[in-house]
């Protein structure tokens, strides 16, 4: 019988944020579902930089929120697939997995409105990913 080989992910998502961990959350499902992998992830920020083990890594996949056209560079040298999960930066040609803000917000109208209410208002932040 051919012995399995584990998956090997480095996954960068910012850990600081409630959204990010919720994409992790997934992943972490994902993964005991469907399973195992071996998983490298660490404390991450929105500024923190891609770390130098990168250079040589010779991992199965990346899994990041990619934040500029430097970072999604730098992970495309290793040479993996990798899955955007933020869409920031048009036109890398990464494959990935977004929210859909337009049903999103179309689903929390509908709510509020079965629920009799007739006066909405919005606060966002432009670009607060």
């Amino acid at each position: 019988m051919p012995r399995s080989v584990t998956p090997q992910v480095a996954i960068f998502i910012e850990t600081s944020k409630t959204f990010g961990r919720g994409i992790l959350q997934g992943i972490s499902t994902y993964s005991r579902t469907h399973g195992p992998w071996s998983v490298y992830i660490d404390e991450w920020g929105p500024a923190t930089s891609l770390p130098d083990w990168m250079n040589h890594w010779q991992g199965d996949g990346i899994i990041a929120r990619v934040r500029s056209q430097q970072m999604a560079e730098r992970l495309q040298k290793t040479g993996v697939p990798i899955v955007d999960t933020l869409h920031q930066v048009p036109d890398l040609g990464l494959p990935g997995v977004y929210s859909d803000d337009t049903a999103i917000a179309q689903m929390a109208f509908e709510h509020l409105r079965d629920r009799h209410l007739r006066h909405f208002a919005f606060v966002g932040v432009e670009r607060a990913n």
